[in-house]
């Protein structure tokens, strides 16, 4: 694939200084040495100039904030400490600049002790109140370290480390205090005076963050080949765990390789793989300065940065890249055209799975051996997809009869599958598929067996390894012609009738020498089968499901021609059938017990409920598993004892009419295991999830890939859930809790006044039948693995912990002061692993809950006063929409009135939008209500497009728990 590259440098590098000065670079100052002066500092924080879409007019740039200054001056000709470690706080700042117009913070610190001459003056910002993705603030370790200084190279060896190796260290939110160092090379004059040795220098210390920004954009080209490019995920390589504190050059002014510096490879860690990009084919993330060269001087061209062998290991072993150069794996999908193919005509579609590796570093100048990311520098690559020609070339010359391979992007790896075939997507669950081969198919490929081939790719595991996720039966005949509008149920998974890719490629050869006559053959000499798909779930790994969760599609081709890149790299598919198999999703981090995940989508679309025995109740919050055996059992549209897979989900791939309904939908993505007609029993594995596993689903949604996620869209639209735990309406009927999706997590008792959807049943004389026939969709589940499934939140005291999900599910920083504005979507609404809610709401000095309204809180947060238990005024904060949820969850709002609200600080983010439900409304602010159905979590309407929320309600502060 040919990829246009381009990067756009937004700000220079930081500033560097050395300790070891060559005589001719420190010309003679005149300025006498060693006189105790006191000196007035001013600093800057130099950022780089970006425009920040979504910063709201007036609120500071975190980026900007300087909460704290070390200072240290050295003799710029011995490198010795002048003086002492200076240390000041904010307060001590003068002349600060807080809502800067040029991007840049600056303050003035007066009176430092310290003595004349040639200097050196260093500081360092944000050390001591914590940033929040390093490993240092705060810690008494640090603050001896740094004050143990006495040169320059004492300062030079200190190192920053992150706190913690998964992606989540890669974030940043509002309240991140940014790591910043820079230093002055300067003459102090004995009044004081400060003279930069640089000419037209301000004499003030520049600020530059440790980091990089990282931001990529993937965009097709103009006039390609390729008609779509969805990035899928990606992983991020070769990482530093840590870097130098301040910047670092060697005595010519020149940038240290950082592999120059005895730097073990534990040092460098990879993020998972499968993180999910921002909206669109966006992502963007911070690390770590990291300076690197190429291994040699021959990378004189783009291909040549990414050049790469498997090693022993099957690792790979770049040619030109340095070991421990930080790169970014994409992977995504493209849909378009092929141009050059000595297989296929020009113009077939194609569909490929594709990564592309890319290296960190600025090759704008055509600087290709350079693979540095430089402190407080953001670098943009734009990337541009063209298509796919440059793998097939690769592909097909490691095939055909000459010599030599020509590979033109070894950075681009993928299979594309040519779109003349027939392509099976499918989810997660069990499938029943139908395939038919035609006699002319089969005879048109020859004597040789070479498209007699299948072949399956699974993201974990070698090439046809495992094909058991694969059979075939025979579909029946009517006067010896196979039948095509109906697929033939599961006989059972012991059956002789099943056949696997071998023995249906065995069969397809019996054809090609018999035709008519084979066993195999209809009356016309085709062979129809019905393909069972075997849910995405390994049983030889049944306690292991943390495997097999969360990965890329698994995928089969069946009769075709296949082709590899020389490398093994690479295919070219050219077969009639290709099965692409997602995977199971879940939030859970594997853990010896039971975990639960879901499928990425709802396949058939929204569905009633139905009505169920009033006299029943499915009340259970939790195990979502009996709730639906229980209802299958209860709805009284079917007959109970009819249900199963002869009856249902084979008929042209539609259950019959009686059957359409959530609870049987999320049956029929079971299998009738020992064949005997009906599913029940341990073969009830896919379930309609209970109203607290689809709060376990939302408080992990990030872990989840983008597509499976409750809510997708773009635009503020009605998508509501139907779960499996039911209650009693405000008319008295029974009926199923409700998730409202486009809100991010909000409930209700499903209601005849609800009728937001355009298919609505109009029929106010029965509310029973109107609930019942109301269309709504759903998402089905699976438990994993065996034992006892523990509740994906503990809660112990007022602490209540996460310890299941996946890192990067979680807040990656602490935050015990109040949050920025934020809505429900963004990285402050996720979960720290652990908070503790206060003991009381706030309340005023009689002890009475004190009231708020929306508006209010949203300006200024009430618990920035509050105190408890030892922990000051400062540390609390209101908590964010999730954490609002997990107390609604563990019942902490029951003590409270009907009609009464508790408040969030999380905002809704169709704000200003108006409600699709209600004209000329909208909706602001998170809270919970209490009803007298109970606590349900909502965002009431606004009137005006501009109004905001003057609901009234209580607040109960958090803070996030790290010890």
């Amino acid at each position: 694939m040919k990829i246009l590259r381009t990067i756009y440098t937004l700000c220079a590098a930081a500033l560097l200084c050395s300790s070891c000065q060559d005589e001719e670079m420190i010309k003679q100052s005149g300025v006498k040495e060693g006189i105790p002066v006191t000196i007035d500092l001013t600093f800057s924080a130099a950022i780089p100039k970006q425009e920040t879409v979504g910063t709201r007019a007036g609120e500071r740039n975190p980026e900007n904030n300087v909460n704290d200054l070390y200072v240290l001056i050295f003799n710029r000709r011995t490198g010795a400490l002048k003086g002492n470690v200076h240390f000041f706080s904010g307060e001590d700042f003068i002349n600060n600049q807080n809502y800067p117009t040029d991007a840049t913070l600056q303050g003035t610190i007066n009176k430092i002790s310290t003595f004349s001459g040639e200097s050196m003056i260093y500081a360092i910002a944000n050390a001591q109140e914590s940033p929040s993705e390093y490993n240092l603030g705060g810690d008494a370790s640090f603050e001896n370290t740094i004050r143990s200084v006495k040169d320059i190279d004492d300062l030079q060896q200190i190192c920053v480390e992150l706190r913690s190796r998964n992606s989540t260290a890669l974030n940043r939110i509002g309240e991140t205090r940014y790591l910043m160092s820079g230093c002055l090379y300067c003459n102090i004059g004995t009044d004081g005076s400060i003279t930069p040795v640089e000419e037209n220098e301000d004499a003030k210390v520049k600020l530059y963050r440790t980091d990089s920004r990282i931001n990529f954009t993937i965009q097709v080209g103009e006039g390609a080949n390729c008609d779509n490019f969805t990035l899928l995920s990606y992983q991020v390589c070769k990482i530093p765990s840590k870097t130098s504190l301040v910047a670092l050059t060697d005595a010519n002014g020149n940038q240290i390789n950082y592999d120059n510096r005895t730097e073990s490879p534990d040092n460098y860690w990879d993020t998972e793989s499968g993180l999910q990009p921002l909206e669109g084919n966006t992502l963007s993330f911070y690390v770590p300065e990291n300076i690197k060269m190429a291994k040699n001087s021959s990378c004189t061209r783009y291909a040549e940065r990414e050049a790469w062998e498997k090693g022993v290991n099957n690792e790979r072993v770049f040619t030109n890249a340095p070991e421990n150069g930080t790169y970014v794996i994409l992977h995504g999908l493209f849909e378009g055209k092929v141009t050059e193919s000595t297989h296929v005509s020009s113009g077939t579609e194609a569909r490929a799975s594709v990564d592309y590796i890319i290296h960190l570093g600025d090759w704008t100048n055509d600087s290709f051996g350079t693979f540095s990311n430089v402190r407080n520098v953001e670098y943009n690559y734009v990337i541009t997809v063209n298509g796919v020609n440059n793998i097939i070339v690769e592909v097909e010359t490691s095939n055909d009869d000459q010599d030599g391979v020509t590979e033109k992007e070894p950075g681009a790896e993928g299979d594309v599958f040519f779109q003349d075939g027939i392509f099976y997507d499918v989810d997660a669950h069990n499938e029943a598929l139908l395939m038919k081969f035609t006699l002319d198919e089969i005879t048109a490929v020859g004597t040789l067996d070479d498209f007699f081939r299948w072949r399956i790719n699974s993201p974990f595991e070698e090439r046809e390894a495992n094909v058991d996720w694969l059979r075939f039966r025979l579909n029946e005949k009517n006067n010896n012609i196979y039948c095509t509008d109906r697929l033939q149920p599961y006989p059972g998974d012991s059956s002789a009738e099943l056949m696997n890719l071998n023995a249906l490629m065995d069969a397809l050869k019996d054809i090609r020498t018999k035709k008519k006559d084979s066993e195999y053959a209809d009356a016309n000499g085709d062979l129809v089968v019905t393909c069972f798909v075997k849910e995405y779930v390994y049983d030889e790994n049944v306690h292991n499901w943390g495997e097999y969760t969360n990965q890329t599609n698994r995928e089969a081709y069946i009769f075709g021609e296949i082709l590899d890149s020389e490398d093994g790299n690479s295919s070219t598919i050219h077969t009639k059938y290709v099965i692409s198999q997602r995977a199971i999703q879940t939030p859970d981090l594997y853990y010896a017990g039971i975990g639960f995940g879901i499928e990425t989508i709802n396949e058939t679309g929204d569905l009633p409920m139905g009505n169920v025995d009033p006299n029943n109740r499915f009340i259970d919050e939790e195990k979502g598993l009996d709730n639906t055996v229980a209802m299958l059992g209860s709805l009284t549209q079917t007959n109970f004892a009819a249900w199963g897979y002869l009856d249902a989900g084979i008929e042209n791939y539609y259950a019959p009419v009686d059957y359409q309904y959530a609870a049987y939908a999320c049956l029929l993505r079971n299998r009738d295991e020992n064949g005997d007609g009906t599913i029940k029993g341990s073969e009830i594995k896919w379930y309609l999830p209970a109203i607290d596993q689809y709060s376990a689903i939302y408080a992990g949604t990030d872990a989840l890939s983008t597509s499976s996620r409750l809510y997708t869209e773009d635009v503020w639209t009605i998508k509501h859930y139907f779960t499996s735990t039911w209650g009693e309406n405000q008319y008295n009927i029974v009926a199923p809790w409700i998730i409202w999706s486009e809100e991010g997590f909000a409930t209700q008792i499903f209601r005849g006044g609800d009728a937001v959807y355009e298919s609505d049943v109009e029929d106010e004389t029965d509310q029973n039948v109107l609930l019942g026939e109301r269309k709504r969709t759903y998402r089905c589940m699976r438990n994993l693995g065996e034992g006892v499934r523990e509740p994906y939140y503990s809660h112990n005291g007022n602490i209540i912990e996460f310890p299941h999900m996946k890192e990067r599910a979680y807040r990656g920083q602490v935050i015990n002061d109040v949050l920025s504005s934020h809505n429900q979507t963004e990285e402050q609404n996720r979960l720290y692993r652990k908070f503790q809610y206060a003991e009381n709401y706030i309340q005023d000095d009689e002890g009475r809950n004190v009231s708020y309204t929306a508006a209010a809180v949203r300006r200024n947060d009430p618990c920035v006063r509050y105190s408890e238990d030892g922990y000051p005024a400062g540390t609390w904060r209101m908590p964010n929409h999730r954490e609002l949820m997990l107390m609604l969850t563990a019942g902490l709002f029951d003590s409270l009135s009907d009609g009464a609200h508790v408040h969030c600080r999380t905002s809704f983010n169709f704000y200003g939008k108006e409600n699709p439900r209600r004209d000329g409304q909208t909706k602001q602010a998170y809270m919970v209500q209490i009803t007298d159905q109970g606590a349900i979590m909502q965002i009431p309407d606004v009137r005006g497009l501009t109004g905001t929320d003057d609901t009234e309600g209580f607040v109960r502060c958090v803070r996030d728990v790290v010890e």
